[in-house]
């Protein structure tokens, strides 16, 4: 799990366990006044254990809240975080703004490629966005509209040895219903701010596609072991996505012994499978990171790779490992 999606999920169970002591503080404190005002009548004087009881329960998750919000800066300041907005990526990109989106640019990829803004106008033109008002435009960064009309995904590398907050964000439907705009870069990056911003576009429609700077740091080649089993390099048996999103692999194993891998839509719809190998012989598998080829790790065949043709992954005896996909035999 990506150190981004960690913290969110942290964040809302402490949210919950907050307004949970929160109702419980309000209520204490209630009844407490309340004892307290019969007490009162009656002559009598109580402790009022349960109104500093209830104070306490009231002001101490506020004080934790505080102390998280502050250690969130610091952490912020470290990675120098980009506080993403897709809005406003959104109308720079399809409302077609090139000097806003240029802004947005890692500066590292910008002059390490001599990226200018021509360039980047050059680019866009190519794609010609069909004009959108900007009610029309909220389909692609509205949180109701997510899966559906686009997809964020979080996550985090160490492909360059330290700890990278990157991000993918895929707009469908764009320029008509096989359109396609995928955008990913970095978050954070403790390094320097000059290493966080937009890092690639590419535009696709079917198997046609451009694109547009380079692509960021790898979640495949992380150099992690997956618990409770031995290196894997890059591959995994676990549910993984493609590089924009777009499909998921999963691994099944089959009655007559073999592994199975399924692909499946982003909505969950099973779109192919096939057979490479037996399941006892089986170290994972790998998308690439710019591609729909999915690698295939085992111990009888070795490294092969699938290609996506149509709408099958046919074996592609052809195709050349690159470099990024580690393999557990190589070490």
């Amino acid at each position: 799990m990506s150190i981004v999606l960690l913290n969110m999920v942290i964040s809302t169970i402490v949210i919950c366990v907050i307004v949970a002591l929160t109702m419980i503080a309000v209520a204490l404190i209630v009844v407490s006044i309340v004892r307290s005002s019969i007490a009162k009548k009656k002559g009598k004087r109580t402790k009022k254990v349960g109104l500093w009881v209830g104070i306490s329960m009231l002001v101490a998750p506020w004080i934790f809240i505080g102390t998280l919000f502050v250690i969130s800066l610091i952490g912020d300041k470290y990675y120098n975080t980009w506080n993403l907005n897709k809005e406003e990526i959104t109308k720079a990109v399809v409302a077609e703004n090139p000097d806003a989106l240029y802004e947005m640019m890692a500066d590292d990829v910008v002059s390490r490629n001599d990226i200018s803004k021509d360039d980047l106008k050059a680019f866009m033109d190519q794609i010609d966005f069909e004009r959108l008002s900007d009610e029309e435009l909220e389909k692609y960064y509205k949180a109701v509209n997510a899966g559906k009309d686009f997809h964020y995904r979080p996550y985090t590398s160490h492909e360059n040895g330290r700890t990278q907050n990157c991000f993918q964000y895929t707009m469908y439907a764009v320029n008509g219903e096989d359109g396609r705009l995928y955008l990913s870069g970095v978050r954070g990056d403790a390094k320097g701010k000059e290493y966080v911003g937009i890092y690639y576009i590419m535009y696709k429609v079917g198997n046609d596609f451009i694109e547009f700077g380079e692509q960021p740091p790898s979640e495949v080649n992380n150099g992690k072991k997956v618990s409770g089993v031995d290196d894997y390099g890059s591959f995994t048996k676990k549910k993984t996505r493609s590089f924009d999103g777009e499909y998921f692999a999963k691994c099944f194993d089959s009655d007559n012994g073999n592994k199975k891998i399924k692909i499946f839509s982003m909505t969950g719809e099973e779109v192919a499978s096939f057979t490479p190998c037996r399941a006892r012989d089986f170290w994972g598998i790998c998308w690439a990171n710019d591609s729909y080829d999915l690698w295939i790790q085992s111990g009888d065949i070795g490294v092969v790779c699938y290609s996506k043709v149509g709408d099958e992954w046919v074996l592609n005896e052809d195709a050349v490992r690159p470099d990024y996909i580690i393999s557990r035999y190589d070490k």
